[in-house]
């Protein structure tokens, strides 16, 4: 399966942007470092995206949009079935290496924690209703791209030394774990791939590690604090085959998710085409290629015994919308976005996702004021009230 194109949706204009570097102050009420954490809570999640809309781009953003949408989701719906996790855009990894990544700086490594991310964590940690006595997990998303050519683009990150990728996750734990609403991160650096122990390899087992309050630089990150005993947790956002059980691919993303017990993988059933967005995944098909996925997932996570999720399309992704607006949209759309929901939670179903004590709940793509790609708009941007119904009777 081909990398999902979610990351090239999420272009957000947050304003008030900061290059976040070493300095945030301490979180009350720490405790000793070096507690284990604990095998990331079940429960179903749901991406969130602030950003405001003038002419198809990205402009400001609302913090909460959704607070009130969630609230009323899981007020009409059983604790079963209702999101008790959220991710949030919070920001991107950039890397700005003059004489290339074996020879980058520190300071040429950074992390971008916009503003407006942090206003949409405190948003949704204060706005969103406990469910079943228990708050639900506000965790911010962190993006970059590993294959695209642009100013600040990670091109050339898996070629960091295992020094500079362990400094790199220091500063993104340092500024992340500064913020006591913030639960964990959910990863979507794209492509994904830790076949070999290289920069990506070596930067989510010191998340980990920092994560979970372990390690001697744990003192001056404050990860593991009186609100998160246990530390945060942290997704990594990847494909089926990542979860390859045969070869080192696998092997190392095994790795990553149990060397602190923190961490767990998500697998996209949606945008399972090769083809450039606009083209529509006919529904048939569609539901053959998710039950591959989920099937394949199942199986991987399963023997690597790494905890999982699977992410199914409540909302358009460019390849199966209800429609396509724009002069690149070589289909149109024919308005069954529920039917593609209802195909996903089939192949998670048929894969036996729900009898696997490491399968931690099933993940809704998305609530958002636009989805667009390519000068493209793809509706429905959040999910329509079939899909809500449907949702509260079988996620």
């Amino acid at each position: 399966m081909r990398t999902p194109l979610r990351r090239r949706f999420l272009q957000l204009a947050w304003l008030g942007a900061v290059l976040v570097g070493t300095s945030f102050s301490a979180v009350a009420g720490d405790l000793p470092s070096g507690a284990a954490a604990a095998t990331p809570p079940r429960g179903n999640s749901a991406w969130v995206y602030d950003a405001l809309y003038r002419d198809g781009h990205p402009h400001g953003s609302q913090p909460g949009s959704f607070v009130a949408a969630i609230n009323r989701y899981n007020q009409r719906t059983a604790p079963a079935h209702a999101i008790t996790r959220v991710f949030t855009y919070g920001g991107s990894l950039e890397m700005y290496c003059r004489d290339g990544p074996e020879h980058c700086q520190p300071d040429e490594l950074k992390f971008v924690f916009g503003a407006a991310g942090r206003r949409s964590v405190t948003a949704y940690a204060t706005g969103l209703a406990p469910v079943d006595g228990r708050p639900v997990k506000v965790e911010t998303v962190i993006d970059g791209s590993l294959r695209a050519r642009y100013d600040g683009s990670l091109r050339g990150f898996n070629r960091l030394s295992p020094e500079l990728a362990r400094g790199f996750a220091d500063k993104v734990a340092r500024a992340v774990c500064a913020d006591p609403r913030v639960s964990g991160v959910q990863f979507d650096l794209e492509p994904f791939n830790v076949a070999r122990r290289n920069g990506q390899y070596w930067f989510y087992r010191r998340i980990a590690e920092d994560f979970a309050g372990a390690g001697p630089q744990a003192a001056s990150l404050h990860c593991v604090d009186a609100q998160h005993p246990q530390g945060r947790d942290f997704s990594i956002f990847g494909a089926a085959h990542d979860l390859d059980p045969r070869g080192p691919r696998g092997q190392n993303l095994r790795d990553i998710l149990t060397a602190h017990h923190n961490g767990f993988f998500i697998v996209a059933l949606y945008d399972l085409s090769d083809r450039p967005g606009g083209h529509l995944n006919a529904l048939q098909g569609y539901a053959r290629r998710a039950a591959h996925q989920a099937q394949r997932a199942a199986r991987g996570a399963a023997a690597l015994g790494v905890p999982w999720q699977l992410a199914v399309p409540a909302s358009a992704s460019a390849h199966e919308y209800a429609r396509c607006d724009g002069f690149r949209c070589r289909q149109p759309g024919d308005g069954a976005q529920l039917a593609y929901l209802q195909a996903a939670m089939k192949a998670v179903d048929a894969s036996g996702a729900h009898s696997d004590p490491r399968y931690l709940g099933t993940a809704v793509w998305a609530w958002s004021r636009e989805i667009t790609h390519g000068g493209m708009r793809f509706s429905p941007s959040t999910p329509p009230a079939g899909a809500l119904q449907f949702l509260r009777e079988h996620l």
